[in-house]
């Protein structure tokens, strides 16, 4: 008798389907929760392929200023230079040599 209890009862053809349907409905579900997780990871992946996107665009601005010759420097002018510069300057205006002595305060022997 004892082996007759212990045997497993036999479920019905709806008993199962019932257990599939509820075996699919599982199944859907995660396949649901999958596909919104793909969607946040798609996401997540494209703002990291743009941030990296825009480092290489910075990169090649940066190589690209590096292989343009360089911008040509104003030369440096002597003390002499800038003397006669200044003179042009106060010449252009009308003053004459000694006048621009004596507002300097400088004495011009001849």
């Amino acid at each position: 008798m004892e082996a007759q209890q212990k045997r497993r009862t036999r479920r019905t053809p709806q008993q199962l389907v019932e257990a599939l349907e509820v075996e699919s409905t599982m199944l859907a579900q995660s396949i649901e929760e999958l596909e919104r997780k793909k969607v946040e990871m798609v996401s997540v992946y494209d703002t990291k392929i743009s941030k990296i996107r825009n480092k290489i665009k910075t990169i090649e601005k940066k190589k690209k200023s590096l292989m343009e010759p360089p911008k040509a420097r104003k030369p440096r002018k002597t003390k002499k230079e800038k003397i006669q510069a200044i003179m042009k300057q106060a010449q252009k205006v009308g003053m004459q040599p000694e006048e621009i002595a004596q507002r300097l305060g400088i004495e011009m022997k001849s």
